[in-house]
């Protein structure tokens, strides 16, 4: 016997749609939001991963509404930086759910990059370029502006952004 599907179903299936109603996106979850994994686990699960890849020199803070991430690079010992911001605002539990979230985003997004390096996809020192710690700040906050600069001033030739375009194209 197949099972009989409820009036409407296809509603759910499609985010509310139907004939009477307009389109109705469905909300949008912030990525690692429904984590049940504590961010002493994700910093312990780092530090795990940071040794498997020779990483030895490592430091995890939390500080003034900042999850920050420290770390070498072996061989070229460069310093790395990862630093996001934390929402603290709210109850306590509140916080608490969103520095696990934080924590758990700075794990994939670290792997990933780690995972990159270890499959030959890309190079250790190209890979973490943009967060390497220039004393307060890091090579990416000081390289973007000048790219921006570049860019605006019409000096960038001979990239992928401007193959294809004719003189005077603005796209």
């Amino acid at each position: 016997m197949r099972p009989t599907l409820r009036a409407g179903w296809w509603r759910s299936r499609l985010g509310g749609w139907c004939r009477r109603e307009r389109w109705r996106p469905m909300p949008q979850r912030r990525p690692y939001e429904s984590t049940e994994v504590s961010w002493t686990k994700s910093q312990a699960d780092l530090a795990a991963m940071f040794a498997k890849h020779n990483i030895v020199s490592t430091r995890f803070t939390n500080y003034a509404g900042q999850a920050i991430v420290e770390f070498m690079l072996p061989e070229k010992q460069w310093p790395v930086r990862l630093t996001v911001a934390v929402d603290t605002r709210g109850s306590k539990a509140e916080a608490a759910r969103e520095l696990n979230r934080i924590w758990r985003v700075i794990f994939w997004f670290t792997k990933s990059k780690l995972e990159a390096v270890e499959t030959g996809l890309a190079e250790m020192e190209r890979e973490w370029l943009p967060y390497i710690a220039i004393g307060d700040s890091t090579f990416g906050d000081r390289a973007l502006p000048e790219v921006n600069r570049l860019r605006a001033s019409g000096s960038f030739t001979g990239l992928l952004l401007t193959v294809g375009r004719e003189e005077g194209d603005e796209r």
